[in-house]
């Protein structure tokens, strides 16, 4: 708007719009008289911002998309006060921080020296920590532990070892066999424990296998003489010589060779018997059977003798009889269905043998007169 056109319209304006407008003027200076005083105030705190801390607000501005302009004084004096609880925050943190550091410098140095005390070989690697350290003491502990265990073990181990030494050699000493003090020469004093107990097992199987070897030539000798008692006919004949099965000073292994020959000597002979005894009932047996078959031939001739002379009467006459009457005196059609011997077997037995025999019966007296 030109200075010729705002004149123009302030001379059409009416008197009470001059005064309406009049008063704006007076509220606007007021207005800007206030604000001359907010921004004022609002540059105060922005300085004081910026002296605390520079560009603590640019960065609050730009974290929350706003402009300077854009604040009021209400949210600048807020932002002040969030500014200073953020340097009082981190003034604390700092100091906190610091007296972490200060603690862990003599939690540090106090490990160095406890574990310099401990293991003065250990090497503590650069930048290491209280807690670092800390494990490394624990580790050392663990080891000192662990080697102090394995020497009371060790020793330990020792007193038992040199009980048991005196333990296994009193055995050797207190037992009267011979084998005892052999194996006694045998050690010395480099031997173990281990050593002595193994002499003394070897002691006892020494002693168990004489008992087992005593044993056993007592149960061989025995078996031997059983054999010999069970078998004297053969010592009685001269067949066998007991002086050849003498079982004095002999261990167990030649006592089963001797066993072993003896029964395979009355083996041989019982087979020679047995077949001596079957030859002889071979013999019998010829001679019974020539006996016999003389026998059965006189029998056979005495027997032609009376068929020939009639003196013999067939075991089934009786039968015979029978099927000779029924023949001619019963009709065909009887047996036509099974046939005639069926139909005289089936009558036949259903005879007694009474009845079969029984003279007055039609079969026996018919036929019999025709005979």
């Amino acid at each position: 708007m030109t200075y010729a056109q705002f004149s123009t319209f302030v001379s059409s304006l009416h008197r009470n719009e001059i005064s309406l407008i009049t008063q704006m003027i007076d509220e606007l200076k007021i207005r800007q008289k206030n604000l001359s005083k907010e921004q004022k105030e609002a540059d105060k705190i922005v300085s004081k911002c910026e002296k605390l801390q520079v560009g603590w607000l640019d960065d609050y501005l730009v974290q929350s998309q706003r402009s300077i302009q854009g604040l009021s004084l209400e949210e600048l004096n807020q932002a002040f006060t969030d500014l200073k609880s953020h340097i009082s925050e981190t003034k604390s943190a700092e100091k906190e921080v610091e007296r972490t550091k200060k603690k862990e410098a003599v939690a540090l140095k106090k490990n160095i020296e406890i574990l310099k005390e401990l293991s003065p070989e250990t090497e503590i690697p650069e930048n290491s920590t209280s807690i670092s350290v800390k494990e490394l003491i624990q580790g050392v502990k663990t080891q000192h532990s662990e080697e102090k265990k394995k020497r009371t073990q060790e020793a330990k181990a020792k007193l038992v070892e040199a009980d048991n030494i005196l333990k296994y050699r009193n055995q050797l000493i207190e037992s009267t066999h011979e084998y005892a003090i052999e194996l006694l020469n045998d050690l010395d004093e480099d031997s173990s424990a281990e050593d002595y107990k193994n002499a003394n097992k070897a002691l006892r199987e020494q002693i168990a296998n004489e008992k087992k070897e005593e044993k056993d030539c007592s149960q061989i000798k025995e078996q031997i003489q059983k054999r010999i008692d069970a078998n004297q006919d053969f010592f009685e004949d001269g067949s066998l010589d007991e002086d050849n099965y003498d079982t004095e000073d002999l261990n167990s292994i030649e006592l089963r060779d001797l066993r072993k020959t003896l029964e395979e000597d009355i083996r041989d002979l019982k087979k020679e018997r047995l077949e001596n005894e079957k030859e002889i009932a071979r013999q019998l047996r010829a001679e019974n059977s020539a006996k016999k078959k003389t026998e059965m031939e006189a029998k056979k001739a005495e027997l032609k003798r009376k068929k020939e002379a009639g003196e013999l009467e067939p075991k089934n006459k009786y039968f015979q009889r029978f099927t000779r009457y029924h023949t001619k005196n019963t009709d065909k059609s009887e047996w036509e269905e099974m046939g005639k011997k069926a139909w005289n077997k089936l009558q036949w037995d259903a005879l007694s043998q009474t009845e079969r025999e029984d003279p007055t019966a039609v079969w026996n007296t018919e036929v019999e007169a025709e005979e």
